[in-house]
């Protein structure tokens, strides 16, 4: 019924762009991780919903972090029903036509905010993105590193937003190699976020504590 209703508005009204939009914390997606012998007890018509979207999981990760892998799970659902679309005969010749796009969205209820897939970068490209980026940096002066820290903390001194979460493929990516440009030798006291206060993420600054922030063996070792 669904893809009669898209087949609709695809072939007789015109529509341009299709849109795939899962949801933070869907009840479907959850559902569907339940064993196969839960998910049969259910009614046939949603026993089978939720088996294809099961079989669509495959073998998810397992992530600490319940949002993490609350959207890992549904953005892998919406990826895997817009590859499903693009392979209808009728959406696939006008996608070879340049007449219609189909992209996949993650709706994060907490914020309002709706993330595109399409925007998401595979880790391959993430590692490649990062050599990049390392690349670029290696010219930079350590003056030009230093306006940089600065800039960052003046960002987080004005409550302005600090460097944006990573997702789930840019932090596998940083498993591969890492190239900060700081090196920060800080007090261990907790009332110093140091990634926090300099609008620093993961990857970005290299950092020894101890109490006191005393240049020691240790620390000398790791900055070394």
């Amino acid at each position: 019924s669904t893809a009669a209703s898209l087949d609709y508005g695809v072939k007789h009204l015109g529509i341009k762009l299709l849109v795939v939009l899962g949801h933070q914390c869907c009840g479907a997606v959850k559902a569907a991780q339940l064993p196969s012998d839960a998910i049969a007890g259910e009614t046939p018509p949603l026993a089978s919903l939720l088996a294809d979207i099961k079989k669509g999981l495959g073998e998810l990760p397992q992530l600490d972090e319940a949002a993490a892998h609350d959207r890992n799970a549904v953005s892998t659902n919406v990826r895997v029903q817009v590859a499903a679309m693009a392979a209808s005969p009728v959406y696939a010749a006008k996608i070879a036509a340049a007449e219609l796009k189909i992209v996949g969205a993650f709706y994060e209820m907490a914020t309002g905010t709706v993330h595109f897939l399409e925007d998401d970068k595979t880790v391959d490209e993430c590692v490649e993105c990062n050599a990049a980026a390392a690349e670029r940096d290696a010219s930079l002066t350590p003056d030009e590193v230093l306006l940089r820290l600065k800039a960052g903390n003046e960002r987080y001194c004005k409550n302005e937003p600090g460097k944006p979460p990573l997702s789930l493929n840019e932090k596998q990516a940083l498993t591969v190699t890492q190239k900060p440009l700081v090196g920060l030798l800080s007090c261990a006291d907790s009332r110093v976020p140091v990634e926090l206060i300099f609008g620093a993420g993961p990857g970005d600054l290299f950092i020894a504590r101890n109490a006191g922030n005393v240049f020691a063996p240790s620390t000398a070792a790791s900055l070394d």
